[in-house]
């Protein structure tokens, strides 16, 4: 995004003049949203985990049930990320403030939307740390994605020269974008799990 300080944006006799600082604040929350993806869902490395604490009792299920399963949440999680790192952020030609923060919101609720959905069709597992694991993101997306539409539905209903509601939809943009990403990585989530922490060097989508 361009340096907003050295940009005047253009008035036209139809459209309200946007400070830049909204624009900025805007913008701000959406480097979050692609920043905070690395901070929000680290990366951690699985190898330094003992083999005594991966292997510590026999496999209920075939192992590549468990992959499979793995597959499928890792997926969905890592397709949330990629839809996050995809948004646009606002550039300083963008006049209509509520607009641009309003179709960010509304954005922002559809790529969460997906990701729930994706964890909703995950095959059923009897191992209670991957349930877990995929309630606490459901849990997560779900309420993120609440709040975007709450804070969108707000926004819309106030006026254009609104700039006080525009800056809160802006702030509340980035409270979703911290819930969304508050879970710890999916790798971390199911380690207790001897089953899956096993399984977990066979499933590519979970590196």
């Amino acid at each position: 995004m361009r340096d907003q300080r050295n940009v005047t944006i253009g008035c036209r006799p139809s459209r309200t003049r946007v400070p830049v600082w909204l624009l900025a604040a805007a913008g701000t929350s959406l480097a979050l949203l692609v920043a905070g993806c690395g901070e929000g869902a680290p990366v951690n490395d699985v190898s330094t985990v003992s083999p005594a604490s991966t292997v510590s009792a026999p496999s209920s299920t075939e192992p590549s049930d468990a992959v499979h399963w793995l597959h499928g949440f890792c997926g969905a999680v890592e397709g949330f990320m990629a839809d996050n790192n995809a948004m646009q952020t606002p550039t300083s030609d963008d006049s209509d403030g509520q607009k641009v923060i309003g179709k960010m919101l509304g954005d922002y609720a559809a790529i969460l939307d997906k990701a729930i959905d994706r964890l909703a069709d995950l095959p059923p597992t009897a191992d209670t740390v991957g349930q877990a694991a995929k309630q606490t993101y459901v849990e997560n997306y779900t309420s993120a994605r609440d709040m975007a539409v709450s804070a969108k539905a707000q926004l819309d209903a106030a006026s254009p020269a609104d700039f006080g509601a525009q800056m809160h939809a802006a702030e509340a943009l980035t409270a979703v974008q911290q819930t969304a990403l508050s879970p710890i990585s999916p790798s971390v989530a199911i380690m207790t799990s001897p089953e899956l922490s096993t399984a977990l060097a066979s499933a590519h989508r979970c590196t």
